[in-house]
């Protein structure tokens, strides 16, 4: 295509929505990407049209890698008996942690075709770092280096670092919104930011609908939810607190934390059982002649242990399965086991492939920024007369496998079946395991009844925790 760059075309032209799809998919020329740029600059309509797409473009944009590469993957030869693809999905989401808690995710970005800003705009900041980020409509650039303007950024993925000219830092953790107003202040719309301030800024503060936090040369975390409840942790040195219902600041010192907000908080109705996550598009799978498996189906079951509660059990209806390693506080260590009822395969079936299916749920509390890349490990439990575990009941004074009195596994009593990683700020998607390991353990069962833990292994560096 061949444009005139000296001239500009008229802003109802349909020229501007093919520089806008090239733009947004990387594929335009800089010629035209510095005609759009000056399109965006001098047209509100323009300027709309690019927000609209680039927002859509973001919203499509789905983590289709698992199933593409399960329905590519090569199922391997069988002998004897039917051969049956099995693929083993927890009903519950699974809140994969280790430390503090893990917020975050995926490869990506969608950036504007150039920085778009006023002519000469008021900086307040840059963005230093992205990981793995994906960002929704802004108006501000988001490339690293980028120089940023007071406004707003909507992080959908990932994690991103600003620093201010103040001096401060702060990192944003996906899901997260946040409007930028000088170099010493920022609003947090929503999600969790970790802040650190050297003493050039102290005063540094960060506002929320509720209240603010005031810092005074410190490292802090402040997670703020859409249910208006505001949570800090103070890593190092001192923060003030003002709430909007109290306004006479408090001081949070290091190791310390504080709420602030409405008190009410979320609790599922015990009434209404476990909640369907759909998280997983069970009839796709099966259309590609998969038969799956969830631990909702017939005696399977699911729920996830802690430590701490040596003889009372973990709620078995908790839309969230939690695995969790602290390397600080041991008493936080989670696991979770997980039941799947193979009675209804035929007799004569031999499972020729398995894949076990985690879906990532984000928390909504702590911080990425201070845990680092984790390890999972999967086990099968060998001896099935302990399958029966009560999902009611079950915890680490009973649990099947737990070395009594510790956090650790008798790994005598299991198989490894495969391990994952959850990189640092990954907080959606999904993990599989896919190993001969699993296929051989499924194959061996004779009681219809397998039952899976999933460990955290390794240690982490953490914050200071509750």
């Amino acid at each position: 295509m061949n444009l005139n760059h000296d001239s500009m075309p008229s802003p109802e032209d349909s020229i501007w929505e093919d520089l806008i799809d090239r733009a947004i998919e990387g594929t335009i020329a800089i010629e035209d990407g510095e005609l759009l740029e000056r399109g965006v600059v001098e047209h509100e309509s323009i300027r709309e049209s690019y927000l609209r797409a680039a927002h859509l473009h973001a919203c499509l944009r789905v983590d289709a890698g698992l199933h593409a590469q399960s329905l590519n993957s090569e199922t391997g030869p069988s002998t004897g008996g039917r051969p049956t693809r099995i693929l083993l999905a927890a009903a519950a989401g699974v809140a994969l942690v280790a430390g503090a808690w893990l917020l975050g995710y995926q490869q990506g970005g969608d950036e504007s075709p150039a920085a778009i800003a006023q002519t000469e705009p008021d900086t307040v900041a840059r963005v230093k770092e992205t990981i793995a980020c994906k960002w929704g409509g802004s108006l501000l650039p988001t490339l690293e280096g980028s120089i940023l303007e007071p406004g707003m950024l909507d992080l959908m993925e990932g994690m991103a670092t600003l620093e201010f000219d103040s001096g401060a830092t702060v990192v944003l953790e996906a899901p997260a919104q946040v409007e930028i107003v000088s170099p010493m202040a920022l609003r947090l719309v929503r999600g969790s930011i970790v802040a650190e301030v050297p003493e050039s800024a102290i005063g540094f503060t960060v506002e929320t609908e509720e209240g603010k936090v005031i810092d005074y040369g410190t490292r802090f975390g402040l997670t703020y939810g859409g249910n208006g409840r505001a949570h800090v942790i103070v890593f190092d040195g001192e923060v003030g607190v003002v709430d909007r219902e109290n306004p006479a600041e408090r001081r949070v010192k290091g190791g310390g934390n504080t709420f602030f907000g409405p008190e009410q908080q979320y609790q599922p109705d015990a009434s209404e059982g476990e909640p369907d996550r759909g998280v997983l598009n069970f009839e796709a799978w099966e259309r590609e002649g998969w038969r799956v498996i969830s631990t909702r189906e017939g005696r399977g079951r699911d729920t996830s242990i802690r430590f701490q509660d040596q003889k009372s059990a973990a709620r078995a209806d908790a839309p969230l399965l939690s695995c969790k390693h602290s390397s600080f506080r041991q008493t936080n260590e989670r696991h979770v086991y997980l039941g799947f009822d193979l009675s209804s395969l035929p007799g004569d079936h031999v499972i020729d492939t398995a894949e076990l299916v985690l879906q990532i749920e984000p928390t909504h509390l702590g911080h990425a920024a201070v845990v680092p890349d984790c390890t999972f490990k999967v086990w099968g439990l060998l001896d099935q007369s302990l399958d029966e575990w009560d999902e009611d009941r079950i915890h680490f004074g009973n649990a099947p496998a737990v070395t009594q009195g510790t956090v650790q596994l008798d790994q005598s009593a299991l198989v490894p079946l495969g391990e994952f990683v959850i990189e640092q700020g990954v907080a959606s998607g999904s993990r599989k395991i896919a190993s001969k390991e699993l296929v051989d353990f499924l194959n061996s069962d004779t009681n219809g009844l397998v039952s899976l833990i999933v460990q955290p292994v390794g240690s982490a560096a953490i914050a200071r925790m509750p």
